[in-house]
């Protein structure tokens, strides 16, 4: 993965610039004690066809608390993948993960996919149509964090 948030990991990241060829732009996957209190500002995460068809992410949170990242693009556009997927898996429970005023590309398998967790997903946030655009909420009061975002039509020149 080109950035992988282990355990602990917290504080600022001024900007990402991530051109990946392998597997996940980011990835949020350690157990405990788990990525808390960081905030990512801005940049971009593109993901380019990896042979063999592997599963290719722009950022996966399998774990963490209390993660933003702002005003950053993903473009993850190969098959099979999603531009932000957020889950809880391999024992960990993601907690207030928000990609707050970003940009979700077209072209992915999910283009924004969120089950299994408290309080995160996107907000203030433009998205491109996907062929999978999945959202879990349970409790209505657990979830106030996708507000605000805007699908755009598939002829945006964006998407």
């Amino acid at each position: 993965d080109a950035i992988n948030l282990r355990e602990n990991c917290s504080g600022r990241i001024g900007r990402v610039e991530i051109e990946t060829w392998q597997l996940d732009g980011i990835k949020i996957n350690a157990i405990e004690p788990v990525a808390h209190d960081l905030v990512v500002e801005g940049g971009f995460i593109r993901c380019h066809a990896h042979p063999g068809g592997a599963h290719q992410d722009g950022i996966q949170a399998m774990a963490g608390r209390r993660i933003t990242f702002r005003n950053l693009e993903i473009n993850c556009n190969s098959h099979p993948n999603a531009q932000l997927f957020i889950n809880s898996a391999n024992g960990g429970d993601p907690t207030d993960i928000v990609c707050d005023g970003c940009f979700l590309g077209s072209g992915a398998a999910s283009t924004l996919r969120v089950n299994q967790s408290l309080r995160s997903g996107a907000r203030n946030t433009l998205v491109c149509p996907g062929r999978y655009f999945d959202m879990y909420y349970g409790d209505p009061a657990q979830q106030p964090v996708n507000q605000n975002n805007t699908v755009l039509p598939a002829s945006d020149p964006r998407c």
